[in-house]
């Protein structure tokens, strides 16, 4: 089997990689909007029509969500393979699996965060939004915390990386997401 991972849920840079058997072949991270560079980086690269597609739909930035959702829409539309929609999360997730209770912070809007956690590299709760002025009260309840972009508060930062959503995948099987970006609202 084929699987081509995208993931744009960071500002800071996009990531992109291609497996065959169960082995990534090729990975790559490119700095700066993935909507300036995705297609570029794509594009210089021949052979990756796959299978599969899978991509990190956040929560994370908005617009660069929506710019790996569309260009692995028109891929699988090409190619005839289906889109898988993964939680961004899960690539660092899969990094982290040993840990026995691991948060994941992603910056939302101004002045609040997402919170995901997962113990032993399984989902235990969706993403929730909650401000940043909360941060201190709940850091102590978190076990190992981690930020996908740097949250000041966290020292822990390692942005996803397409690679590990093919791990988290074969690992786990789909997850049947919705093809949109996550975006969960704060509760009043």
């Amino acid at each position: 089997m084929k699987i081509l991972a995208l993931d744009c849920s960071c500002p800071e840079h996009g990531t992109w990689a291609w497996a065959e058997n169960g082995a990534v072949q090729r990975a790559e991270t490119f700095p700066g909007k993935a909507s300036i560079h995705l297609f570029t980086h794509l594009a210089a690269h021949r052979n990756l029509q796959s299978d599969i597609l899978l991509v990190g739909v956040g929560p994370g930035s908005f617009n660069g969500i929506r710019v790996s959702i569309s260009c692995a829409m028109g891929m699988a539309a090409a190619w005839g393979s289906p889109v898988e929609a993964m939680r961004s999360t899960d690539a660092l997730a899969w990094k982290n699996r040993e840990k026995n209770l691991l948060s994941i912070f992603t910056p939302g809007r101004k002045g609040e965060f997402f919170l995901t956690r997962y113990a032993e590299g399984k989902l235990t709760s969706s993403p929730t939004v909650h401000p940043l002025t909360t941060l201190e009260n709940i850091l102590p309840s978190c076990g190992y915390a981690i930020s996908s972009h740097p949250i000041a508060g966290i020292e822990n930062f390692t942005p996803p990386q397409a690679a590990d959503l093919i791990h988290y995948y074969l690992a786990n099987g789909p997850e049947h997401l919705s093809l949109q970006p996550i975006h969960p609202q704060q509760t009043a």
